[in-house]
């Protein structure tokens, strides 16, 4: 397996965020906020109950996890994702022009 890096959480993460009585597990990365321009790096549900409804959403970026409570699962498939992630965040950095609204990547669809 190639090296491990820290700098995005795997799917299944299970994290305190600052101010949060509840954990949450991440499900997503860079989504967007239904009708909103704000992309976020994760999505995340409450745990240990999992989705309930849509209103339990939880966007956050990693600036928000104050302890990391279960690092999820790596493989090399999981390291490749991360350089896309990588590469999204750069183009979204640099206003550089994405994929179509509505193609995808909405949290809560």
């Amino acid at each position: 397996m190639s090296e491990i890096r820290m700098d995005w959480l795997p799917m299944g993460s299970v994290v305190r965020l600052e101010g949060a009585e509840v954990p949450v597990m991440v499900v997503g990365r860079m989504q967007r906020e239904r009708g909103g321009s704000r992309v976020w790096e994760y999505a995340a549900c409450p745990y240990p109950c999992g989705f309930e409804d849509s209103s339990q959403a939880v966007l956050f970026d990693g600036g928000s996890v104050e302890h990391v409570l279960f690092l999820g699962y790596r493989t090399d498939a999981e390291l490749a994702w991360c350089e896309r992630l990588d590469e999204e965040r750069a183009r979204l950095a640099s206003g550089a022009p994405g994929p179509a609204e509505g193609e995808g990547g909405d949290a809560g669809e």
